[in-house]
């Protein structure tokens, strides 16, 4: 093949993929981008470029995130749809994209304070108090093997339904009523 139709198929490859990718956010090119050199085997990392030595900014961002599902979302703007008011709030949208969009269904308090500084969230307060509460009062989160937590599916639930509070507030009340402990039956009362 003539080395000027070569250019030209390339040129003309070129410009469907501009016009393709044009009405997507940056976040979404580089998502899209990223999936199409994986499956053409041109690329060991998303987001690296064939040839290139380091990812640029953008999809150094989408993939030390994970960006991996939730539709290429990263975790910043994860965080700016969710809305969380308070640092309980944060930790499980943190967990919520952990388990969802990283594929880690386990993980440490540590790792979601460092998803938080990549997020460039505000600090937590107290991040091991906050995820202890995660645990014990709210249910958000529930303990797991080797010291780590996972996501509940109240705690899912309520990110989900965020940032709208009518939601958020149904979802809570909904699964306090099913989460009313029975109490015992009584000696005299014991099925025999």
């Amino acid at each position: 093949m003539p080395k000027s139709s070569v250019i030209t198929q390339e040129f003309q490859a070129i410009q469907a993929a501009l016009e393709a990718l044009e009405p997507l956010d940056p976040t979404q090119r580089q998502f899209v981008v990223s999936m199409i050199l994986s499956r053409l085997g041109m690329g060991g990392t998303p987001g690296v470029a064939p040839g290139a030595g380091t990812p640029s900014p953008i999809a150094a961002g989408a993939a030390s995130a994970g960006v991996t599902g939730l539709g290429g979302i990263g975790v910043k703007e994860f965080l700016k749809q969710k809305t969380p008011t308070t640092d309980l709030e944060r930790l499980v949208c943190l967990a919520y994209y952990l388990t969802h969009a990283m594929d880690t269904p386990s993980f440490t308090t540590k790792e979601i304070t460092k998803l938080n500084a990549d997020a460039h969230g505000m600090d937590f307060s107290n991040a091991a108090a906050t995820a202890m509460n995660a645990v014990k009062q709210s249910k958000y989160l529930s303990s797991a093997s080797g010291g780590k937590k996972r996501i509940t599916t109240r705690g899912e639930e309520v990110v989900d339904a965020m940032p709208d509070r009518a939601k958020v507030k149904e979802v809570l009340a909904a699964s306090r009523r099913s989460g009313k402990k029975r109490g015992r039956p009584k000696k005299g009362n014991a099925a025999q």
